[in-house]
């Protein structure tokens, strides 16, 4: 670990490390339900589904904004937003051909065959979780040119704003290419508007513990009574009351995370989640394909228990990931996970960060 990293307070990190394993769970279920080894008309995976589209992606998002106007104070707008858009553009176009190669493969090997002309198609209408980098790249040039942080004015129009277009789409997916999952843009907005400092410090309050015990109380009680319809990609009937069901429950689950990154930062998982979450936009391009090869291997070795696909997928999906990212760290190919260096500008990091 650098110095740099020692230094650095991780309640933010382990957040993203939350958030990163419930992502992972959330694909390798659907991964399942796809390939018809669960039924996803079953209560029990409704259920989980919903809650873990409620929880990670808004937590996600925001966090990935919290960093936003110290980055862009600090570099200048205009290269702040090059050296980003930069970073997305090349992890969008690379990570499209590495995940539409994989989906070549014939047959019962992978739940989607495409062809080479999908590929193609994918920088339009992405390929699997990828649409999420220029959902971002979209909501990053926004919030940057409104620049928020400079007046209260502007802060509470783009949160308007930001509100009025994720109730509009929540929960409405959509088809091209930086559009699709515009219900998280009022949670990546809250994140820069809020800032890093005053997460973290909300974080830390002594009162997030037993605000995390209300929480559980009141998102348990929310999904027994229904199914919240979650932001970005829901499998449930968008409803207004499944909507409003829909926003209380990733406050709720938003004040949960908080009180978890507490708790984590006082134990033994403390480094382990906050190094995650350090490497978190790597790990949410590379999981899918470990994941989707664990599935694959142990259902062609006859494997058919539910709890073990699902455990070894999350533990493979993640591991396998950050095995990638060490490798690649020290013996490359950097390209995987940064742009080359004649698309940086002069100083800025190689590294891919959620910020």
């Amino acid at each position: 670990m650098s110095d740099a990293a020692a230094r650095r307070d991780p309640v933010l990190d382990i957040g993203r490390g939350v958030a990163m394993v419930l992502i992972v769970l959330g694909h390798v279920t659907r991964g399942l339900a796809a390939g018809e080894e669960l039924d996803p008309s079953r209560t029990w995976y409704v259920k989980l589904d919903a809650a873990l589209y409620v929880l990670h992606l808004p937590l996600f998002v925001l966090l990935s904004g919290a960093f936003v106007a110290r980055a862009a104070t600090r570099d200048g707008t205009a290269a702040y937003l090059r050296s980003r858009l930069v970073l997305l553009a090349w992890l969008f176009v690379v990570w499209t051909v590495i995940q539409g190669a994989v989906q070549l493969a014939p047959g019962r090997l992978v739940n989607t065959p495409i062809s080479w002309r999908d590929i193609l198609a994918g920088l339009w209408h992405p390929l699997g979780e990828l649409w999420f980098l220029p959902t971002l790249a979209v909501l990053t040039v926004v919030t940057v040119l409104v620049a928020p942080w400079r007046s209260p004015g502007r802060r509470w129009a783009l949160l308007a704003v930001a509100a009025a277009v994720s109730l509009l789409d929540w929960g409405h997916f959509g088809h091209w290419s930086g559009i699709q999952g515009m219900g998280l843009a009022v949670w990546y907005v809250l994140g820069v508007v809020v800032g890093h400092a005053r997460l973290q410090a909300v974080a830390h309050d002594r009162r997030a513990a037993p605000a995390a015990l209300v929480a559980v109380a009141g998102l348990v009680a929310l999904f027994v009574v229904t199914t919240p319809v979650n932001p970005s990609d829901s499998t449930v009937p968008r409803t207004p009351d499944g909507i409003g069901a829909g926003v209380l429950a990733v406050v709720l689950g938003l004040a949960l995370s908080c009180g978890v990154a507490r708790l984590v930062a006082a134990s033994p998982l403390r480094e382990a989640l906050a190094g995650l979450g350090r490497r978190s936009l790597e790990v949410f391009l590379a999981h899918i394909a470990f994941a989707s090869g664990c599935r694959i291997a142990l259902t062609h070795l006859g494997v058919d228990s539910l709890p073990v696909l699902i455990g070894a997928g999350l533990l493979v999906g993640l591991g396998g990931s950050l095995l990638l990212v060490a490798i690649t760290d020290r013996v490359g190919p950097r390209w995987l996970f940064a742009p080359p260096a004649f698309l940086r500008r002069p100083g800025a990091t190689a590294a891919a960060a959620p910020a």
